[in-house]
């Protein structure tokens, strides 16, 4: 099943959560402010209702989501869980949801609700895509808006800083080029619930020393190419350990260099295994997005990745390649 439009994806919601079995809701492998505020929002939405309603996640929540009460709503992976309904945030792809995949294929019923362009559709699965949405965030608040606002007080701020959490985190804090008049508007109604933009900012881009430390030292070996328009980041295991930070640390890596003049495109280049890499790609002048497919990954025109178990120099030159071949 397609929903062909919002009011068909709250209904097909609507229906999920009033019958009274076990919900899991997820999102892809290290979860971002888009998928797991996202999570966290429609967790509460219906948690009225009955309380098994779980946030399933590869490993625990990163700090910076404490302000969000992150612990105590969400649990992680456990191989011996199986859930009849599972609900998929900010990712429609099996093969995205890292070790979690493994609870999709028991379920009875799935709904999907992303804003990447249309990948490998689950069978059997009622998925929601809306490339032009801003965040899933958005997705959700504009479905159920009038539900929001009945809230008493606490819990609709509360909903409301998770769709705004979903936003700044789709939107770079407002400096991507993703931004239209509907952010905003959304945006405004979010601060008239009594959220606080300034601090929301606060908890979510906060860094400590080491992670700061840690990012001095990746910016300081940066690697350029075809006369500064493709900067490369590196992180290594051996930096992590140093610096006694964890992969969290790598999270929204790329803003460090957002702005930096004459650069076109972004690679930030992750070893996360001994053997694996992760690659994020960012560019306001091509379609990255084409260049992960390529190495079977994906995402949005602007920000996308891929893992890779070749050697790091092999990746960076086929990278390298693929990118000086595509800029104007």
């Amino acid at each position: 099943m397609k929903p062909s439009s919002q009011e068909e994806l709250k209904s097909a919601l609507v229906q999920l959560f009033s019958e009274d079995r076990e919900i899991a809701i997820l999102t892809h492998k290290n979860p971002d402010g888009d998928g797991l505020a996202s999570a966290l929002a429609l967790q509460q939405l219906f948690s009225d209702r009955f309380a098994g309603i779980h946030i399933i996640l590869e490993e625990p929540a990163p700090k910076n989501y404490d302000f969000l009460d992150v612990r105590k709503r969400t649990s992680v992976y456990d191989p011996h869980q199986s859930f009849p309904h599972i609900v998929m945030l900010d990712c429609h792809e099996v093969k995205r949801l890292g070790r979690c995949a493994l609870l999709v294929p028991g379920a009875e019923k799935v709904i999907a609700i992303d804003h990447h362009i249309a990948g490998e559709i689950i069978p059997g699965a009622c998925t929601y895509l809306d490339p032009d949405a801003v965040s899933v965030g958005f997705i959700l608040y504009s479905i159920f808006r009038d539900e929001i606002w009945s809230r008493e007080s606490g819990i609709r701020r509360y909903l409301a800083t998770c769709c705004y959490v979903s936003i700044i985190n789709d939107t770079d804090n407002f400096q991507n080029l993703n931004l239209n008049t509907a952010t905003f508007q959304t945006c405004t109604e979010l601060v008239s619930m009594g959220i606080n933009p300034g601090r929301i900012s606060q908890n979510f881009f906060a860094r400590s020393i080491r992670e700061i430390r840690y990012a001095g030292d990746i910016l300081s070996s940066m690697e350029i190419r075809a006369e500064g328009r493709i900067l490369l980041l590196y992180s290594s295991l051996d930096l992590v350990d140093r610096h006694g930070v964890t992969m969290a640390a790598n999270s929204k890596f790329t803003r460090w260099v957002k702005g930096a003049r004459g650069v076109e495109v972004v690679i930030f280049l992750q070893q996360v295994d001994n053997d694996l890499y992760r690659i994020s790609l960012r560019s306001q002048m091509i379609d990255v997005r084409e260049i992960a497919a390529r190495f079977g990954g994906g995402g949005h025109s602007r920000a996308a990745g891929f893992e890779s178990n070749e050697s790091m120099d092999n990746i960076k030159e086929k990278l390298f390649r693929e990118i000086e071949k595509r800029l104007p």
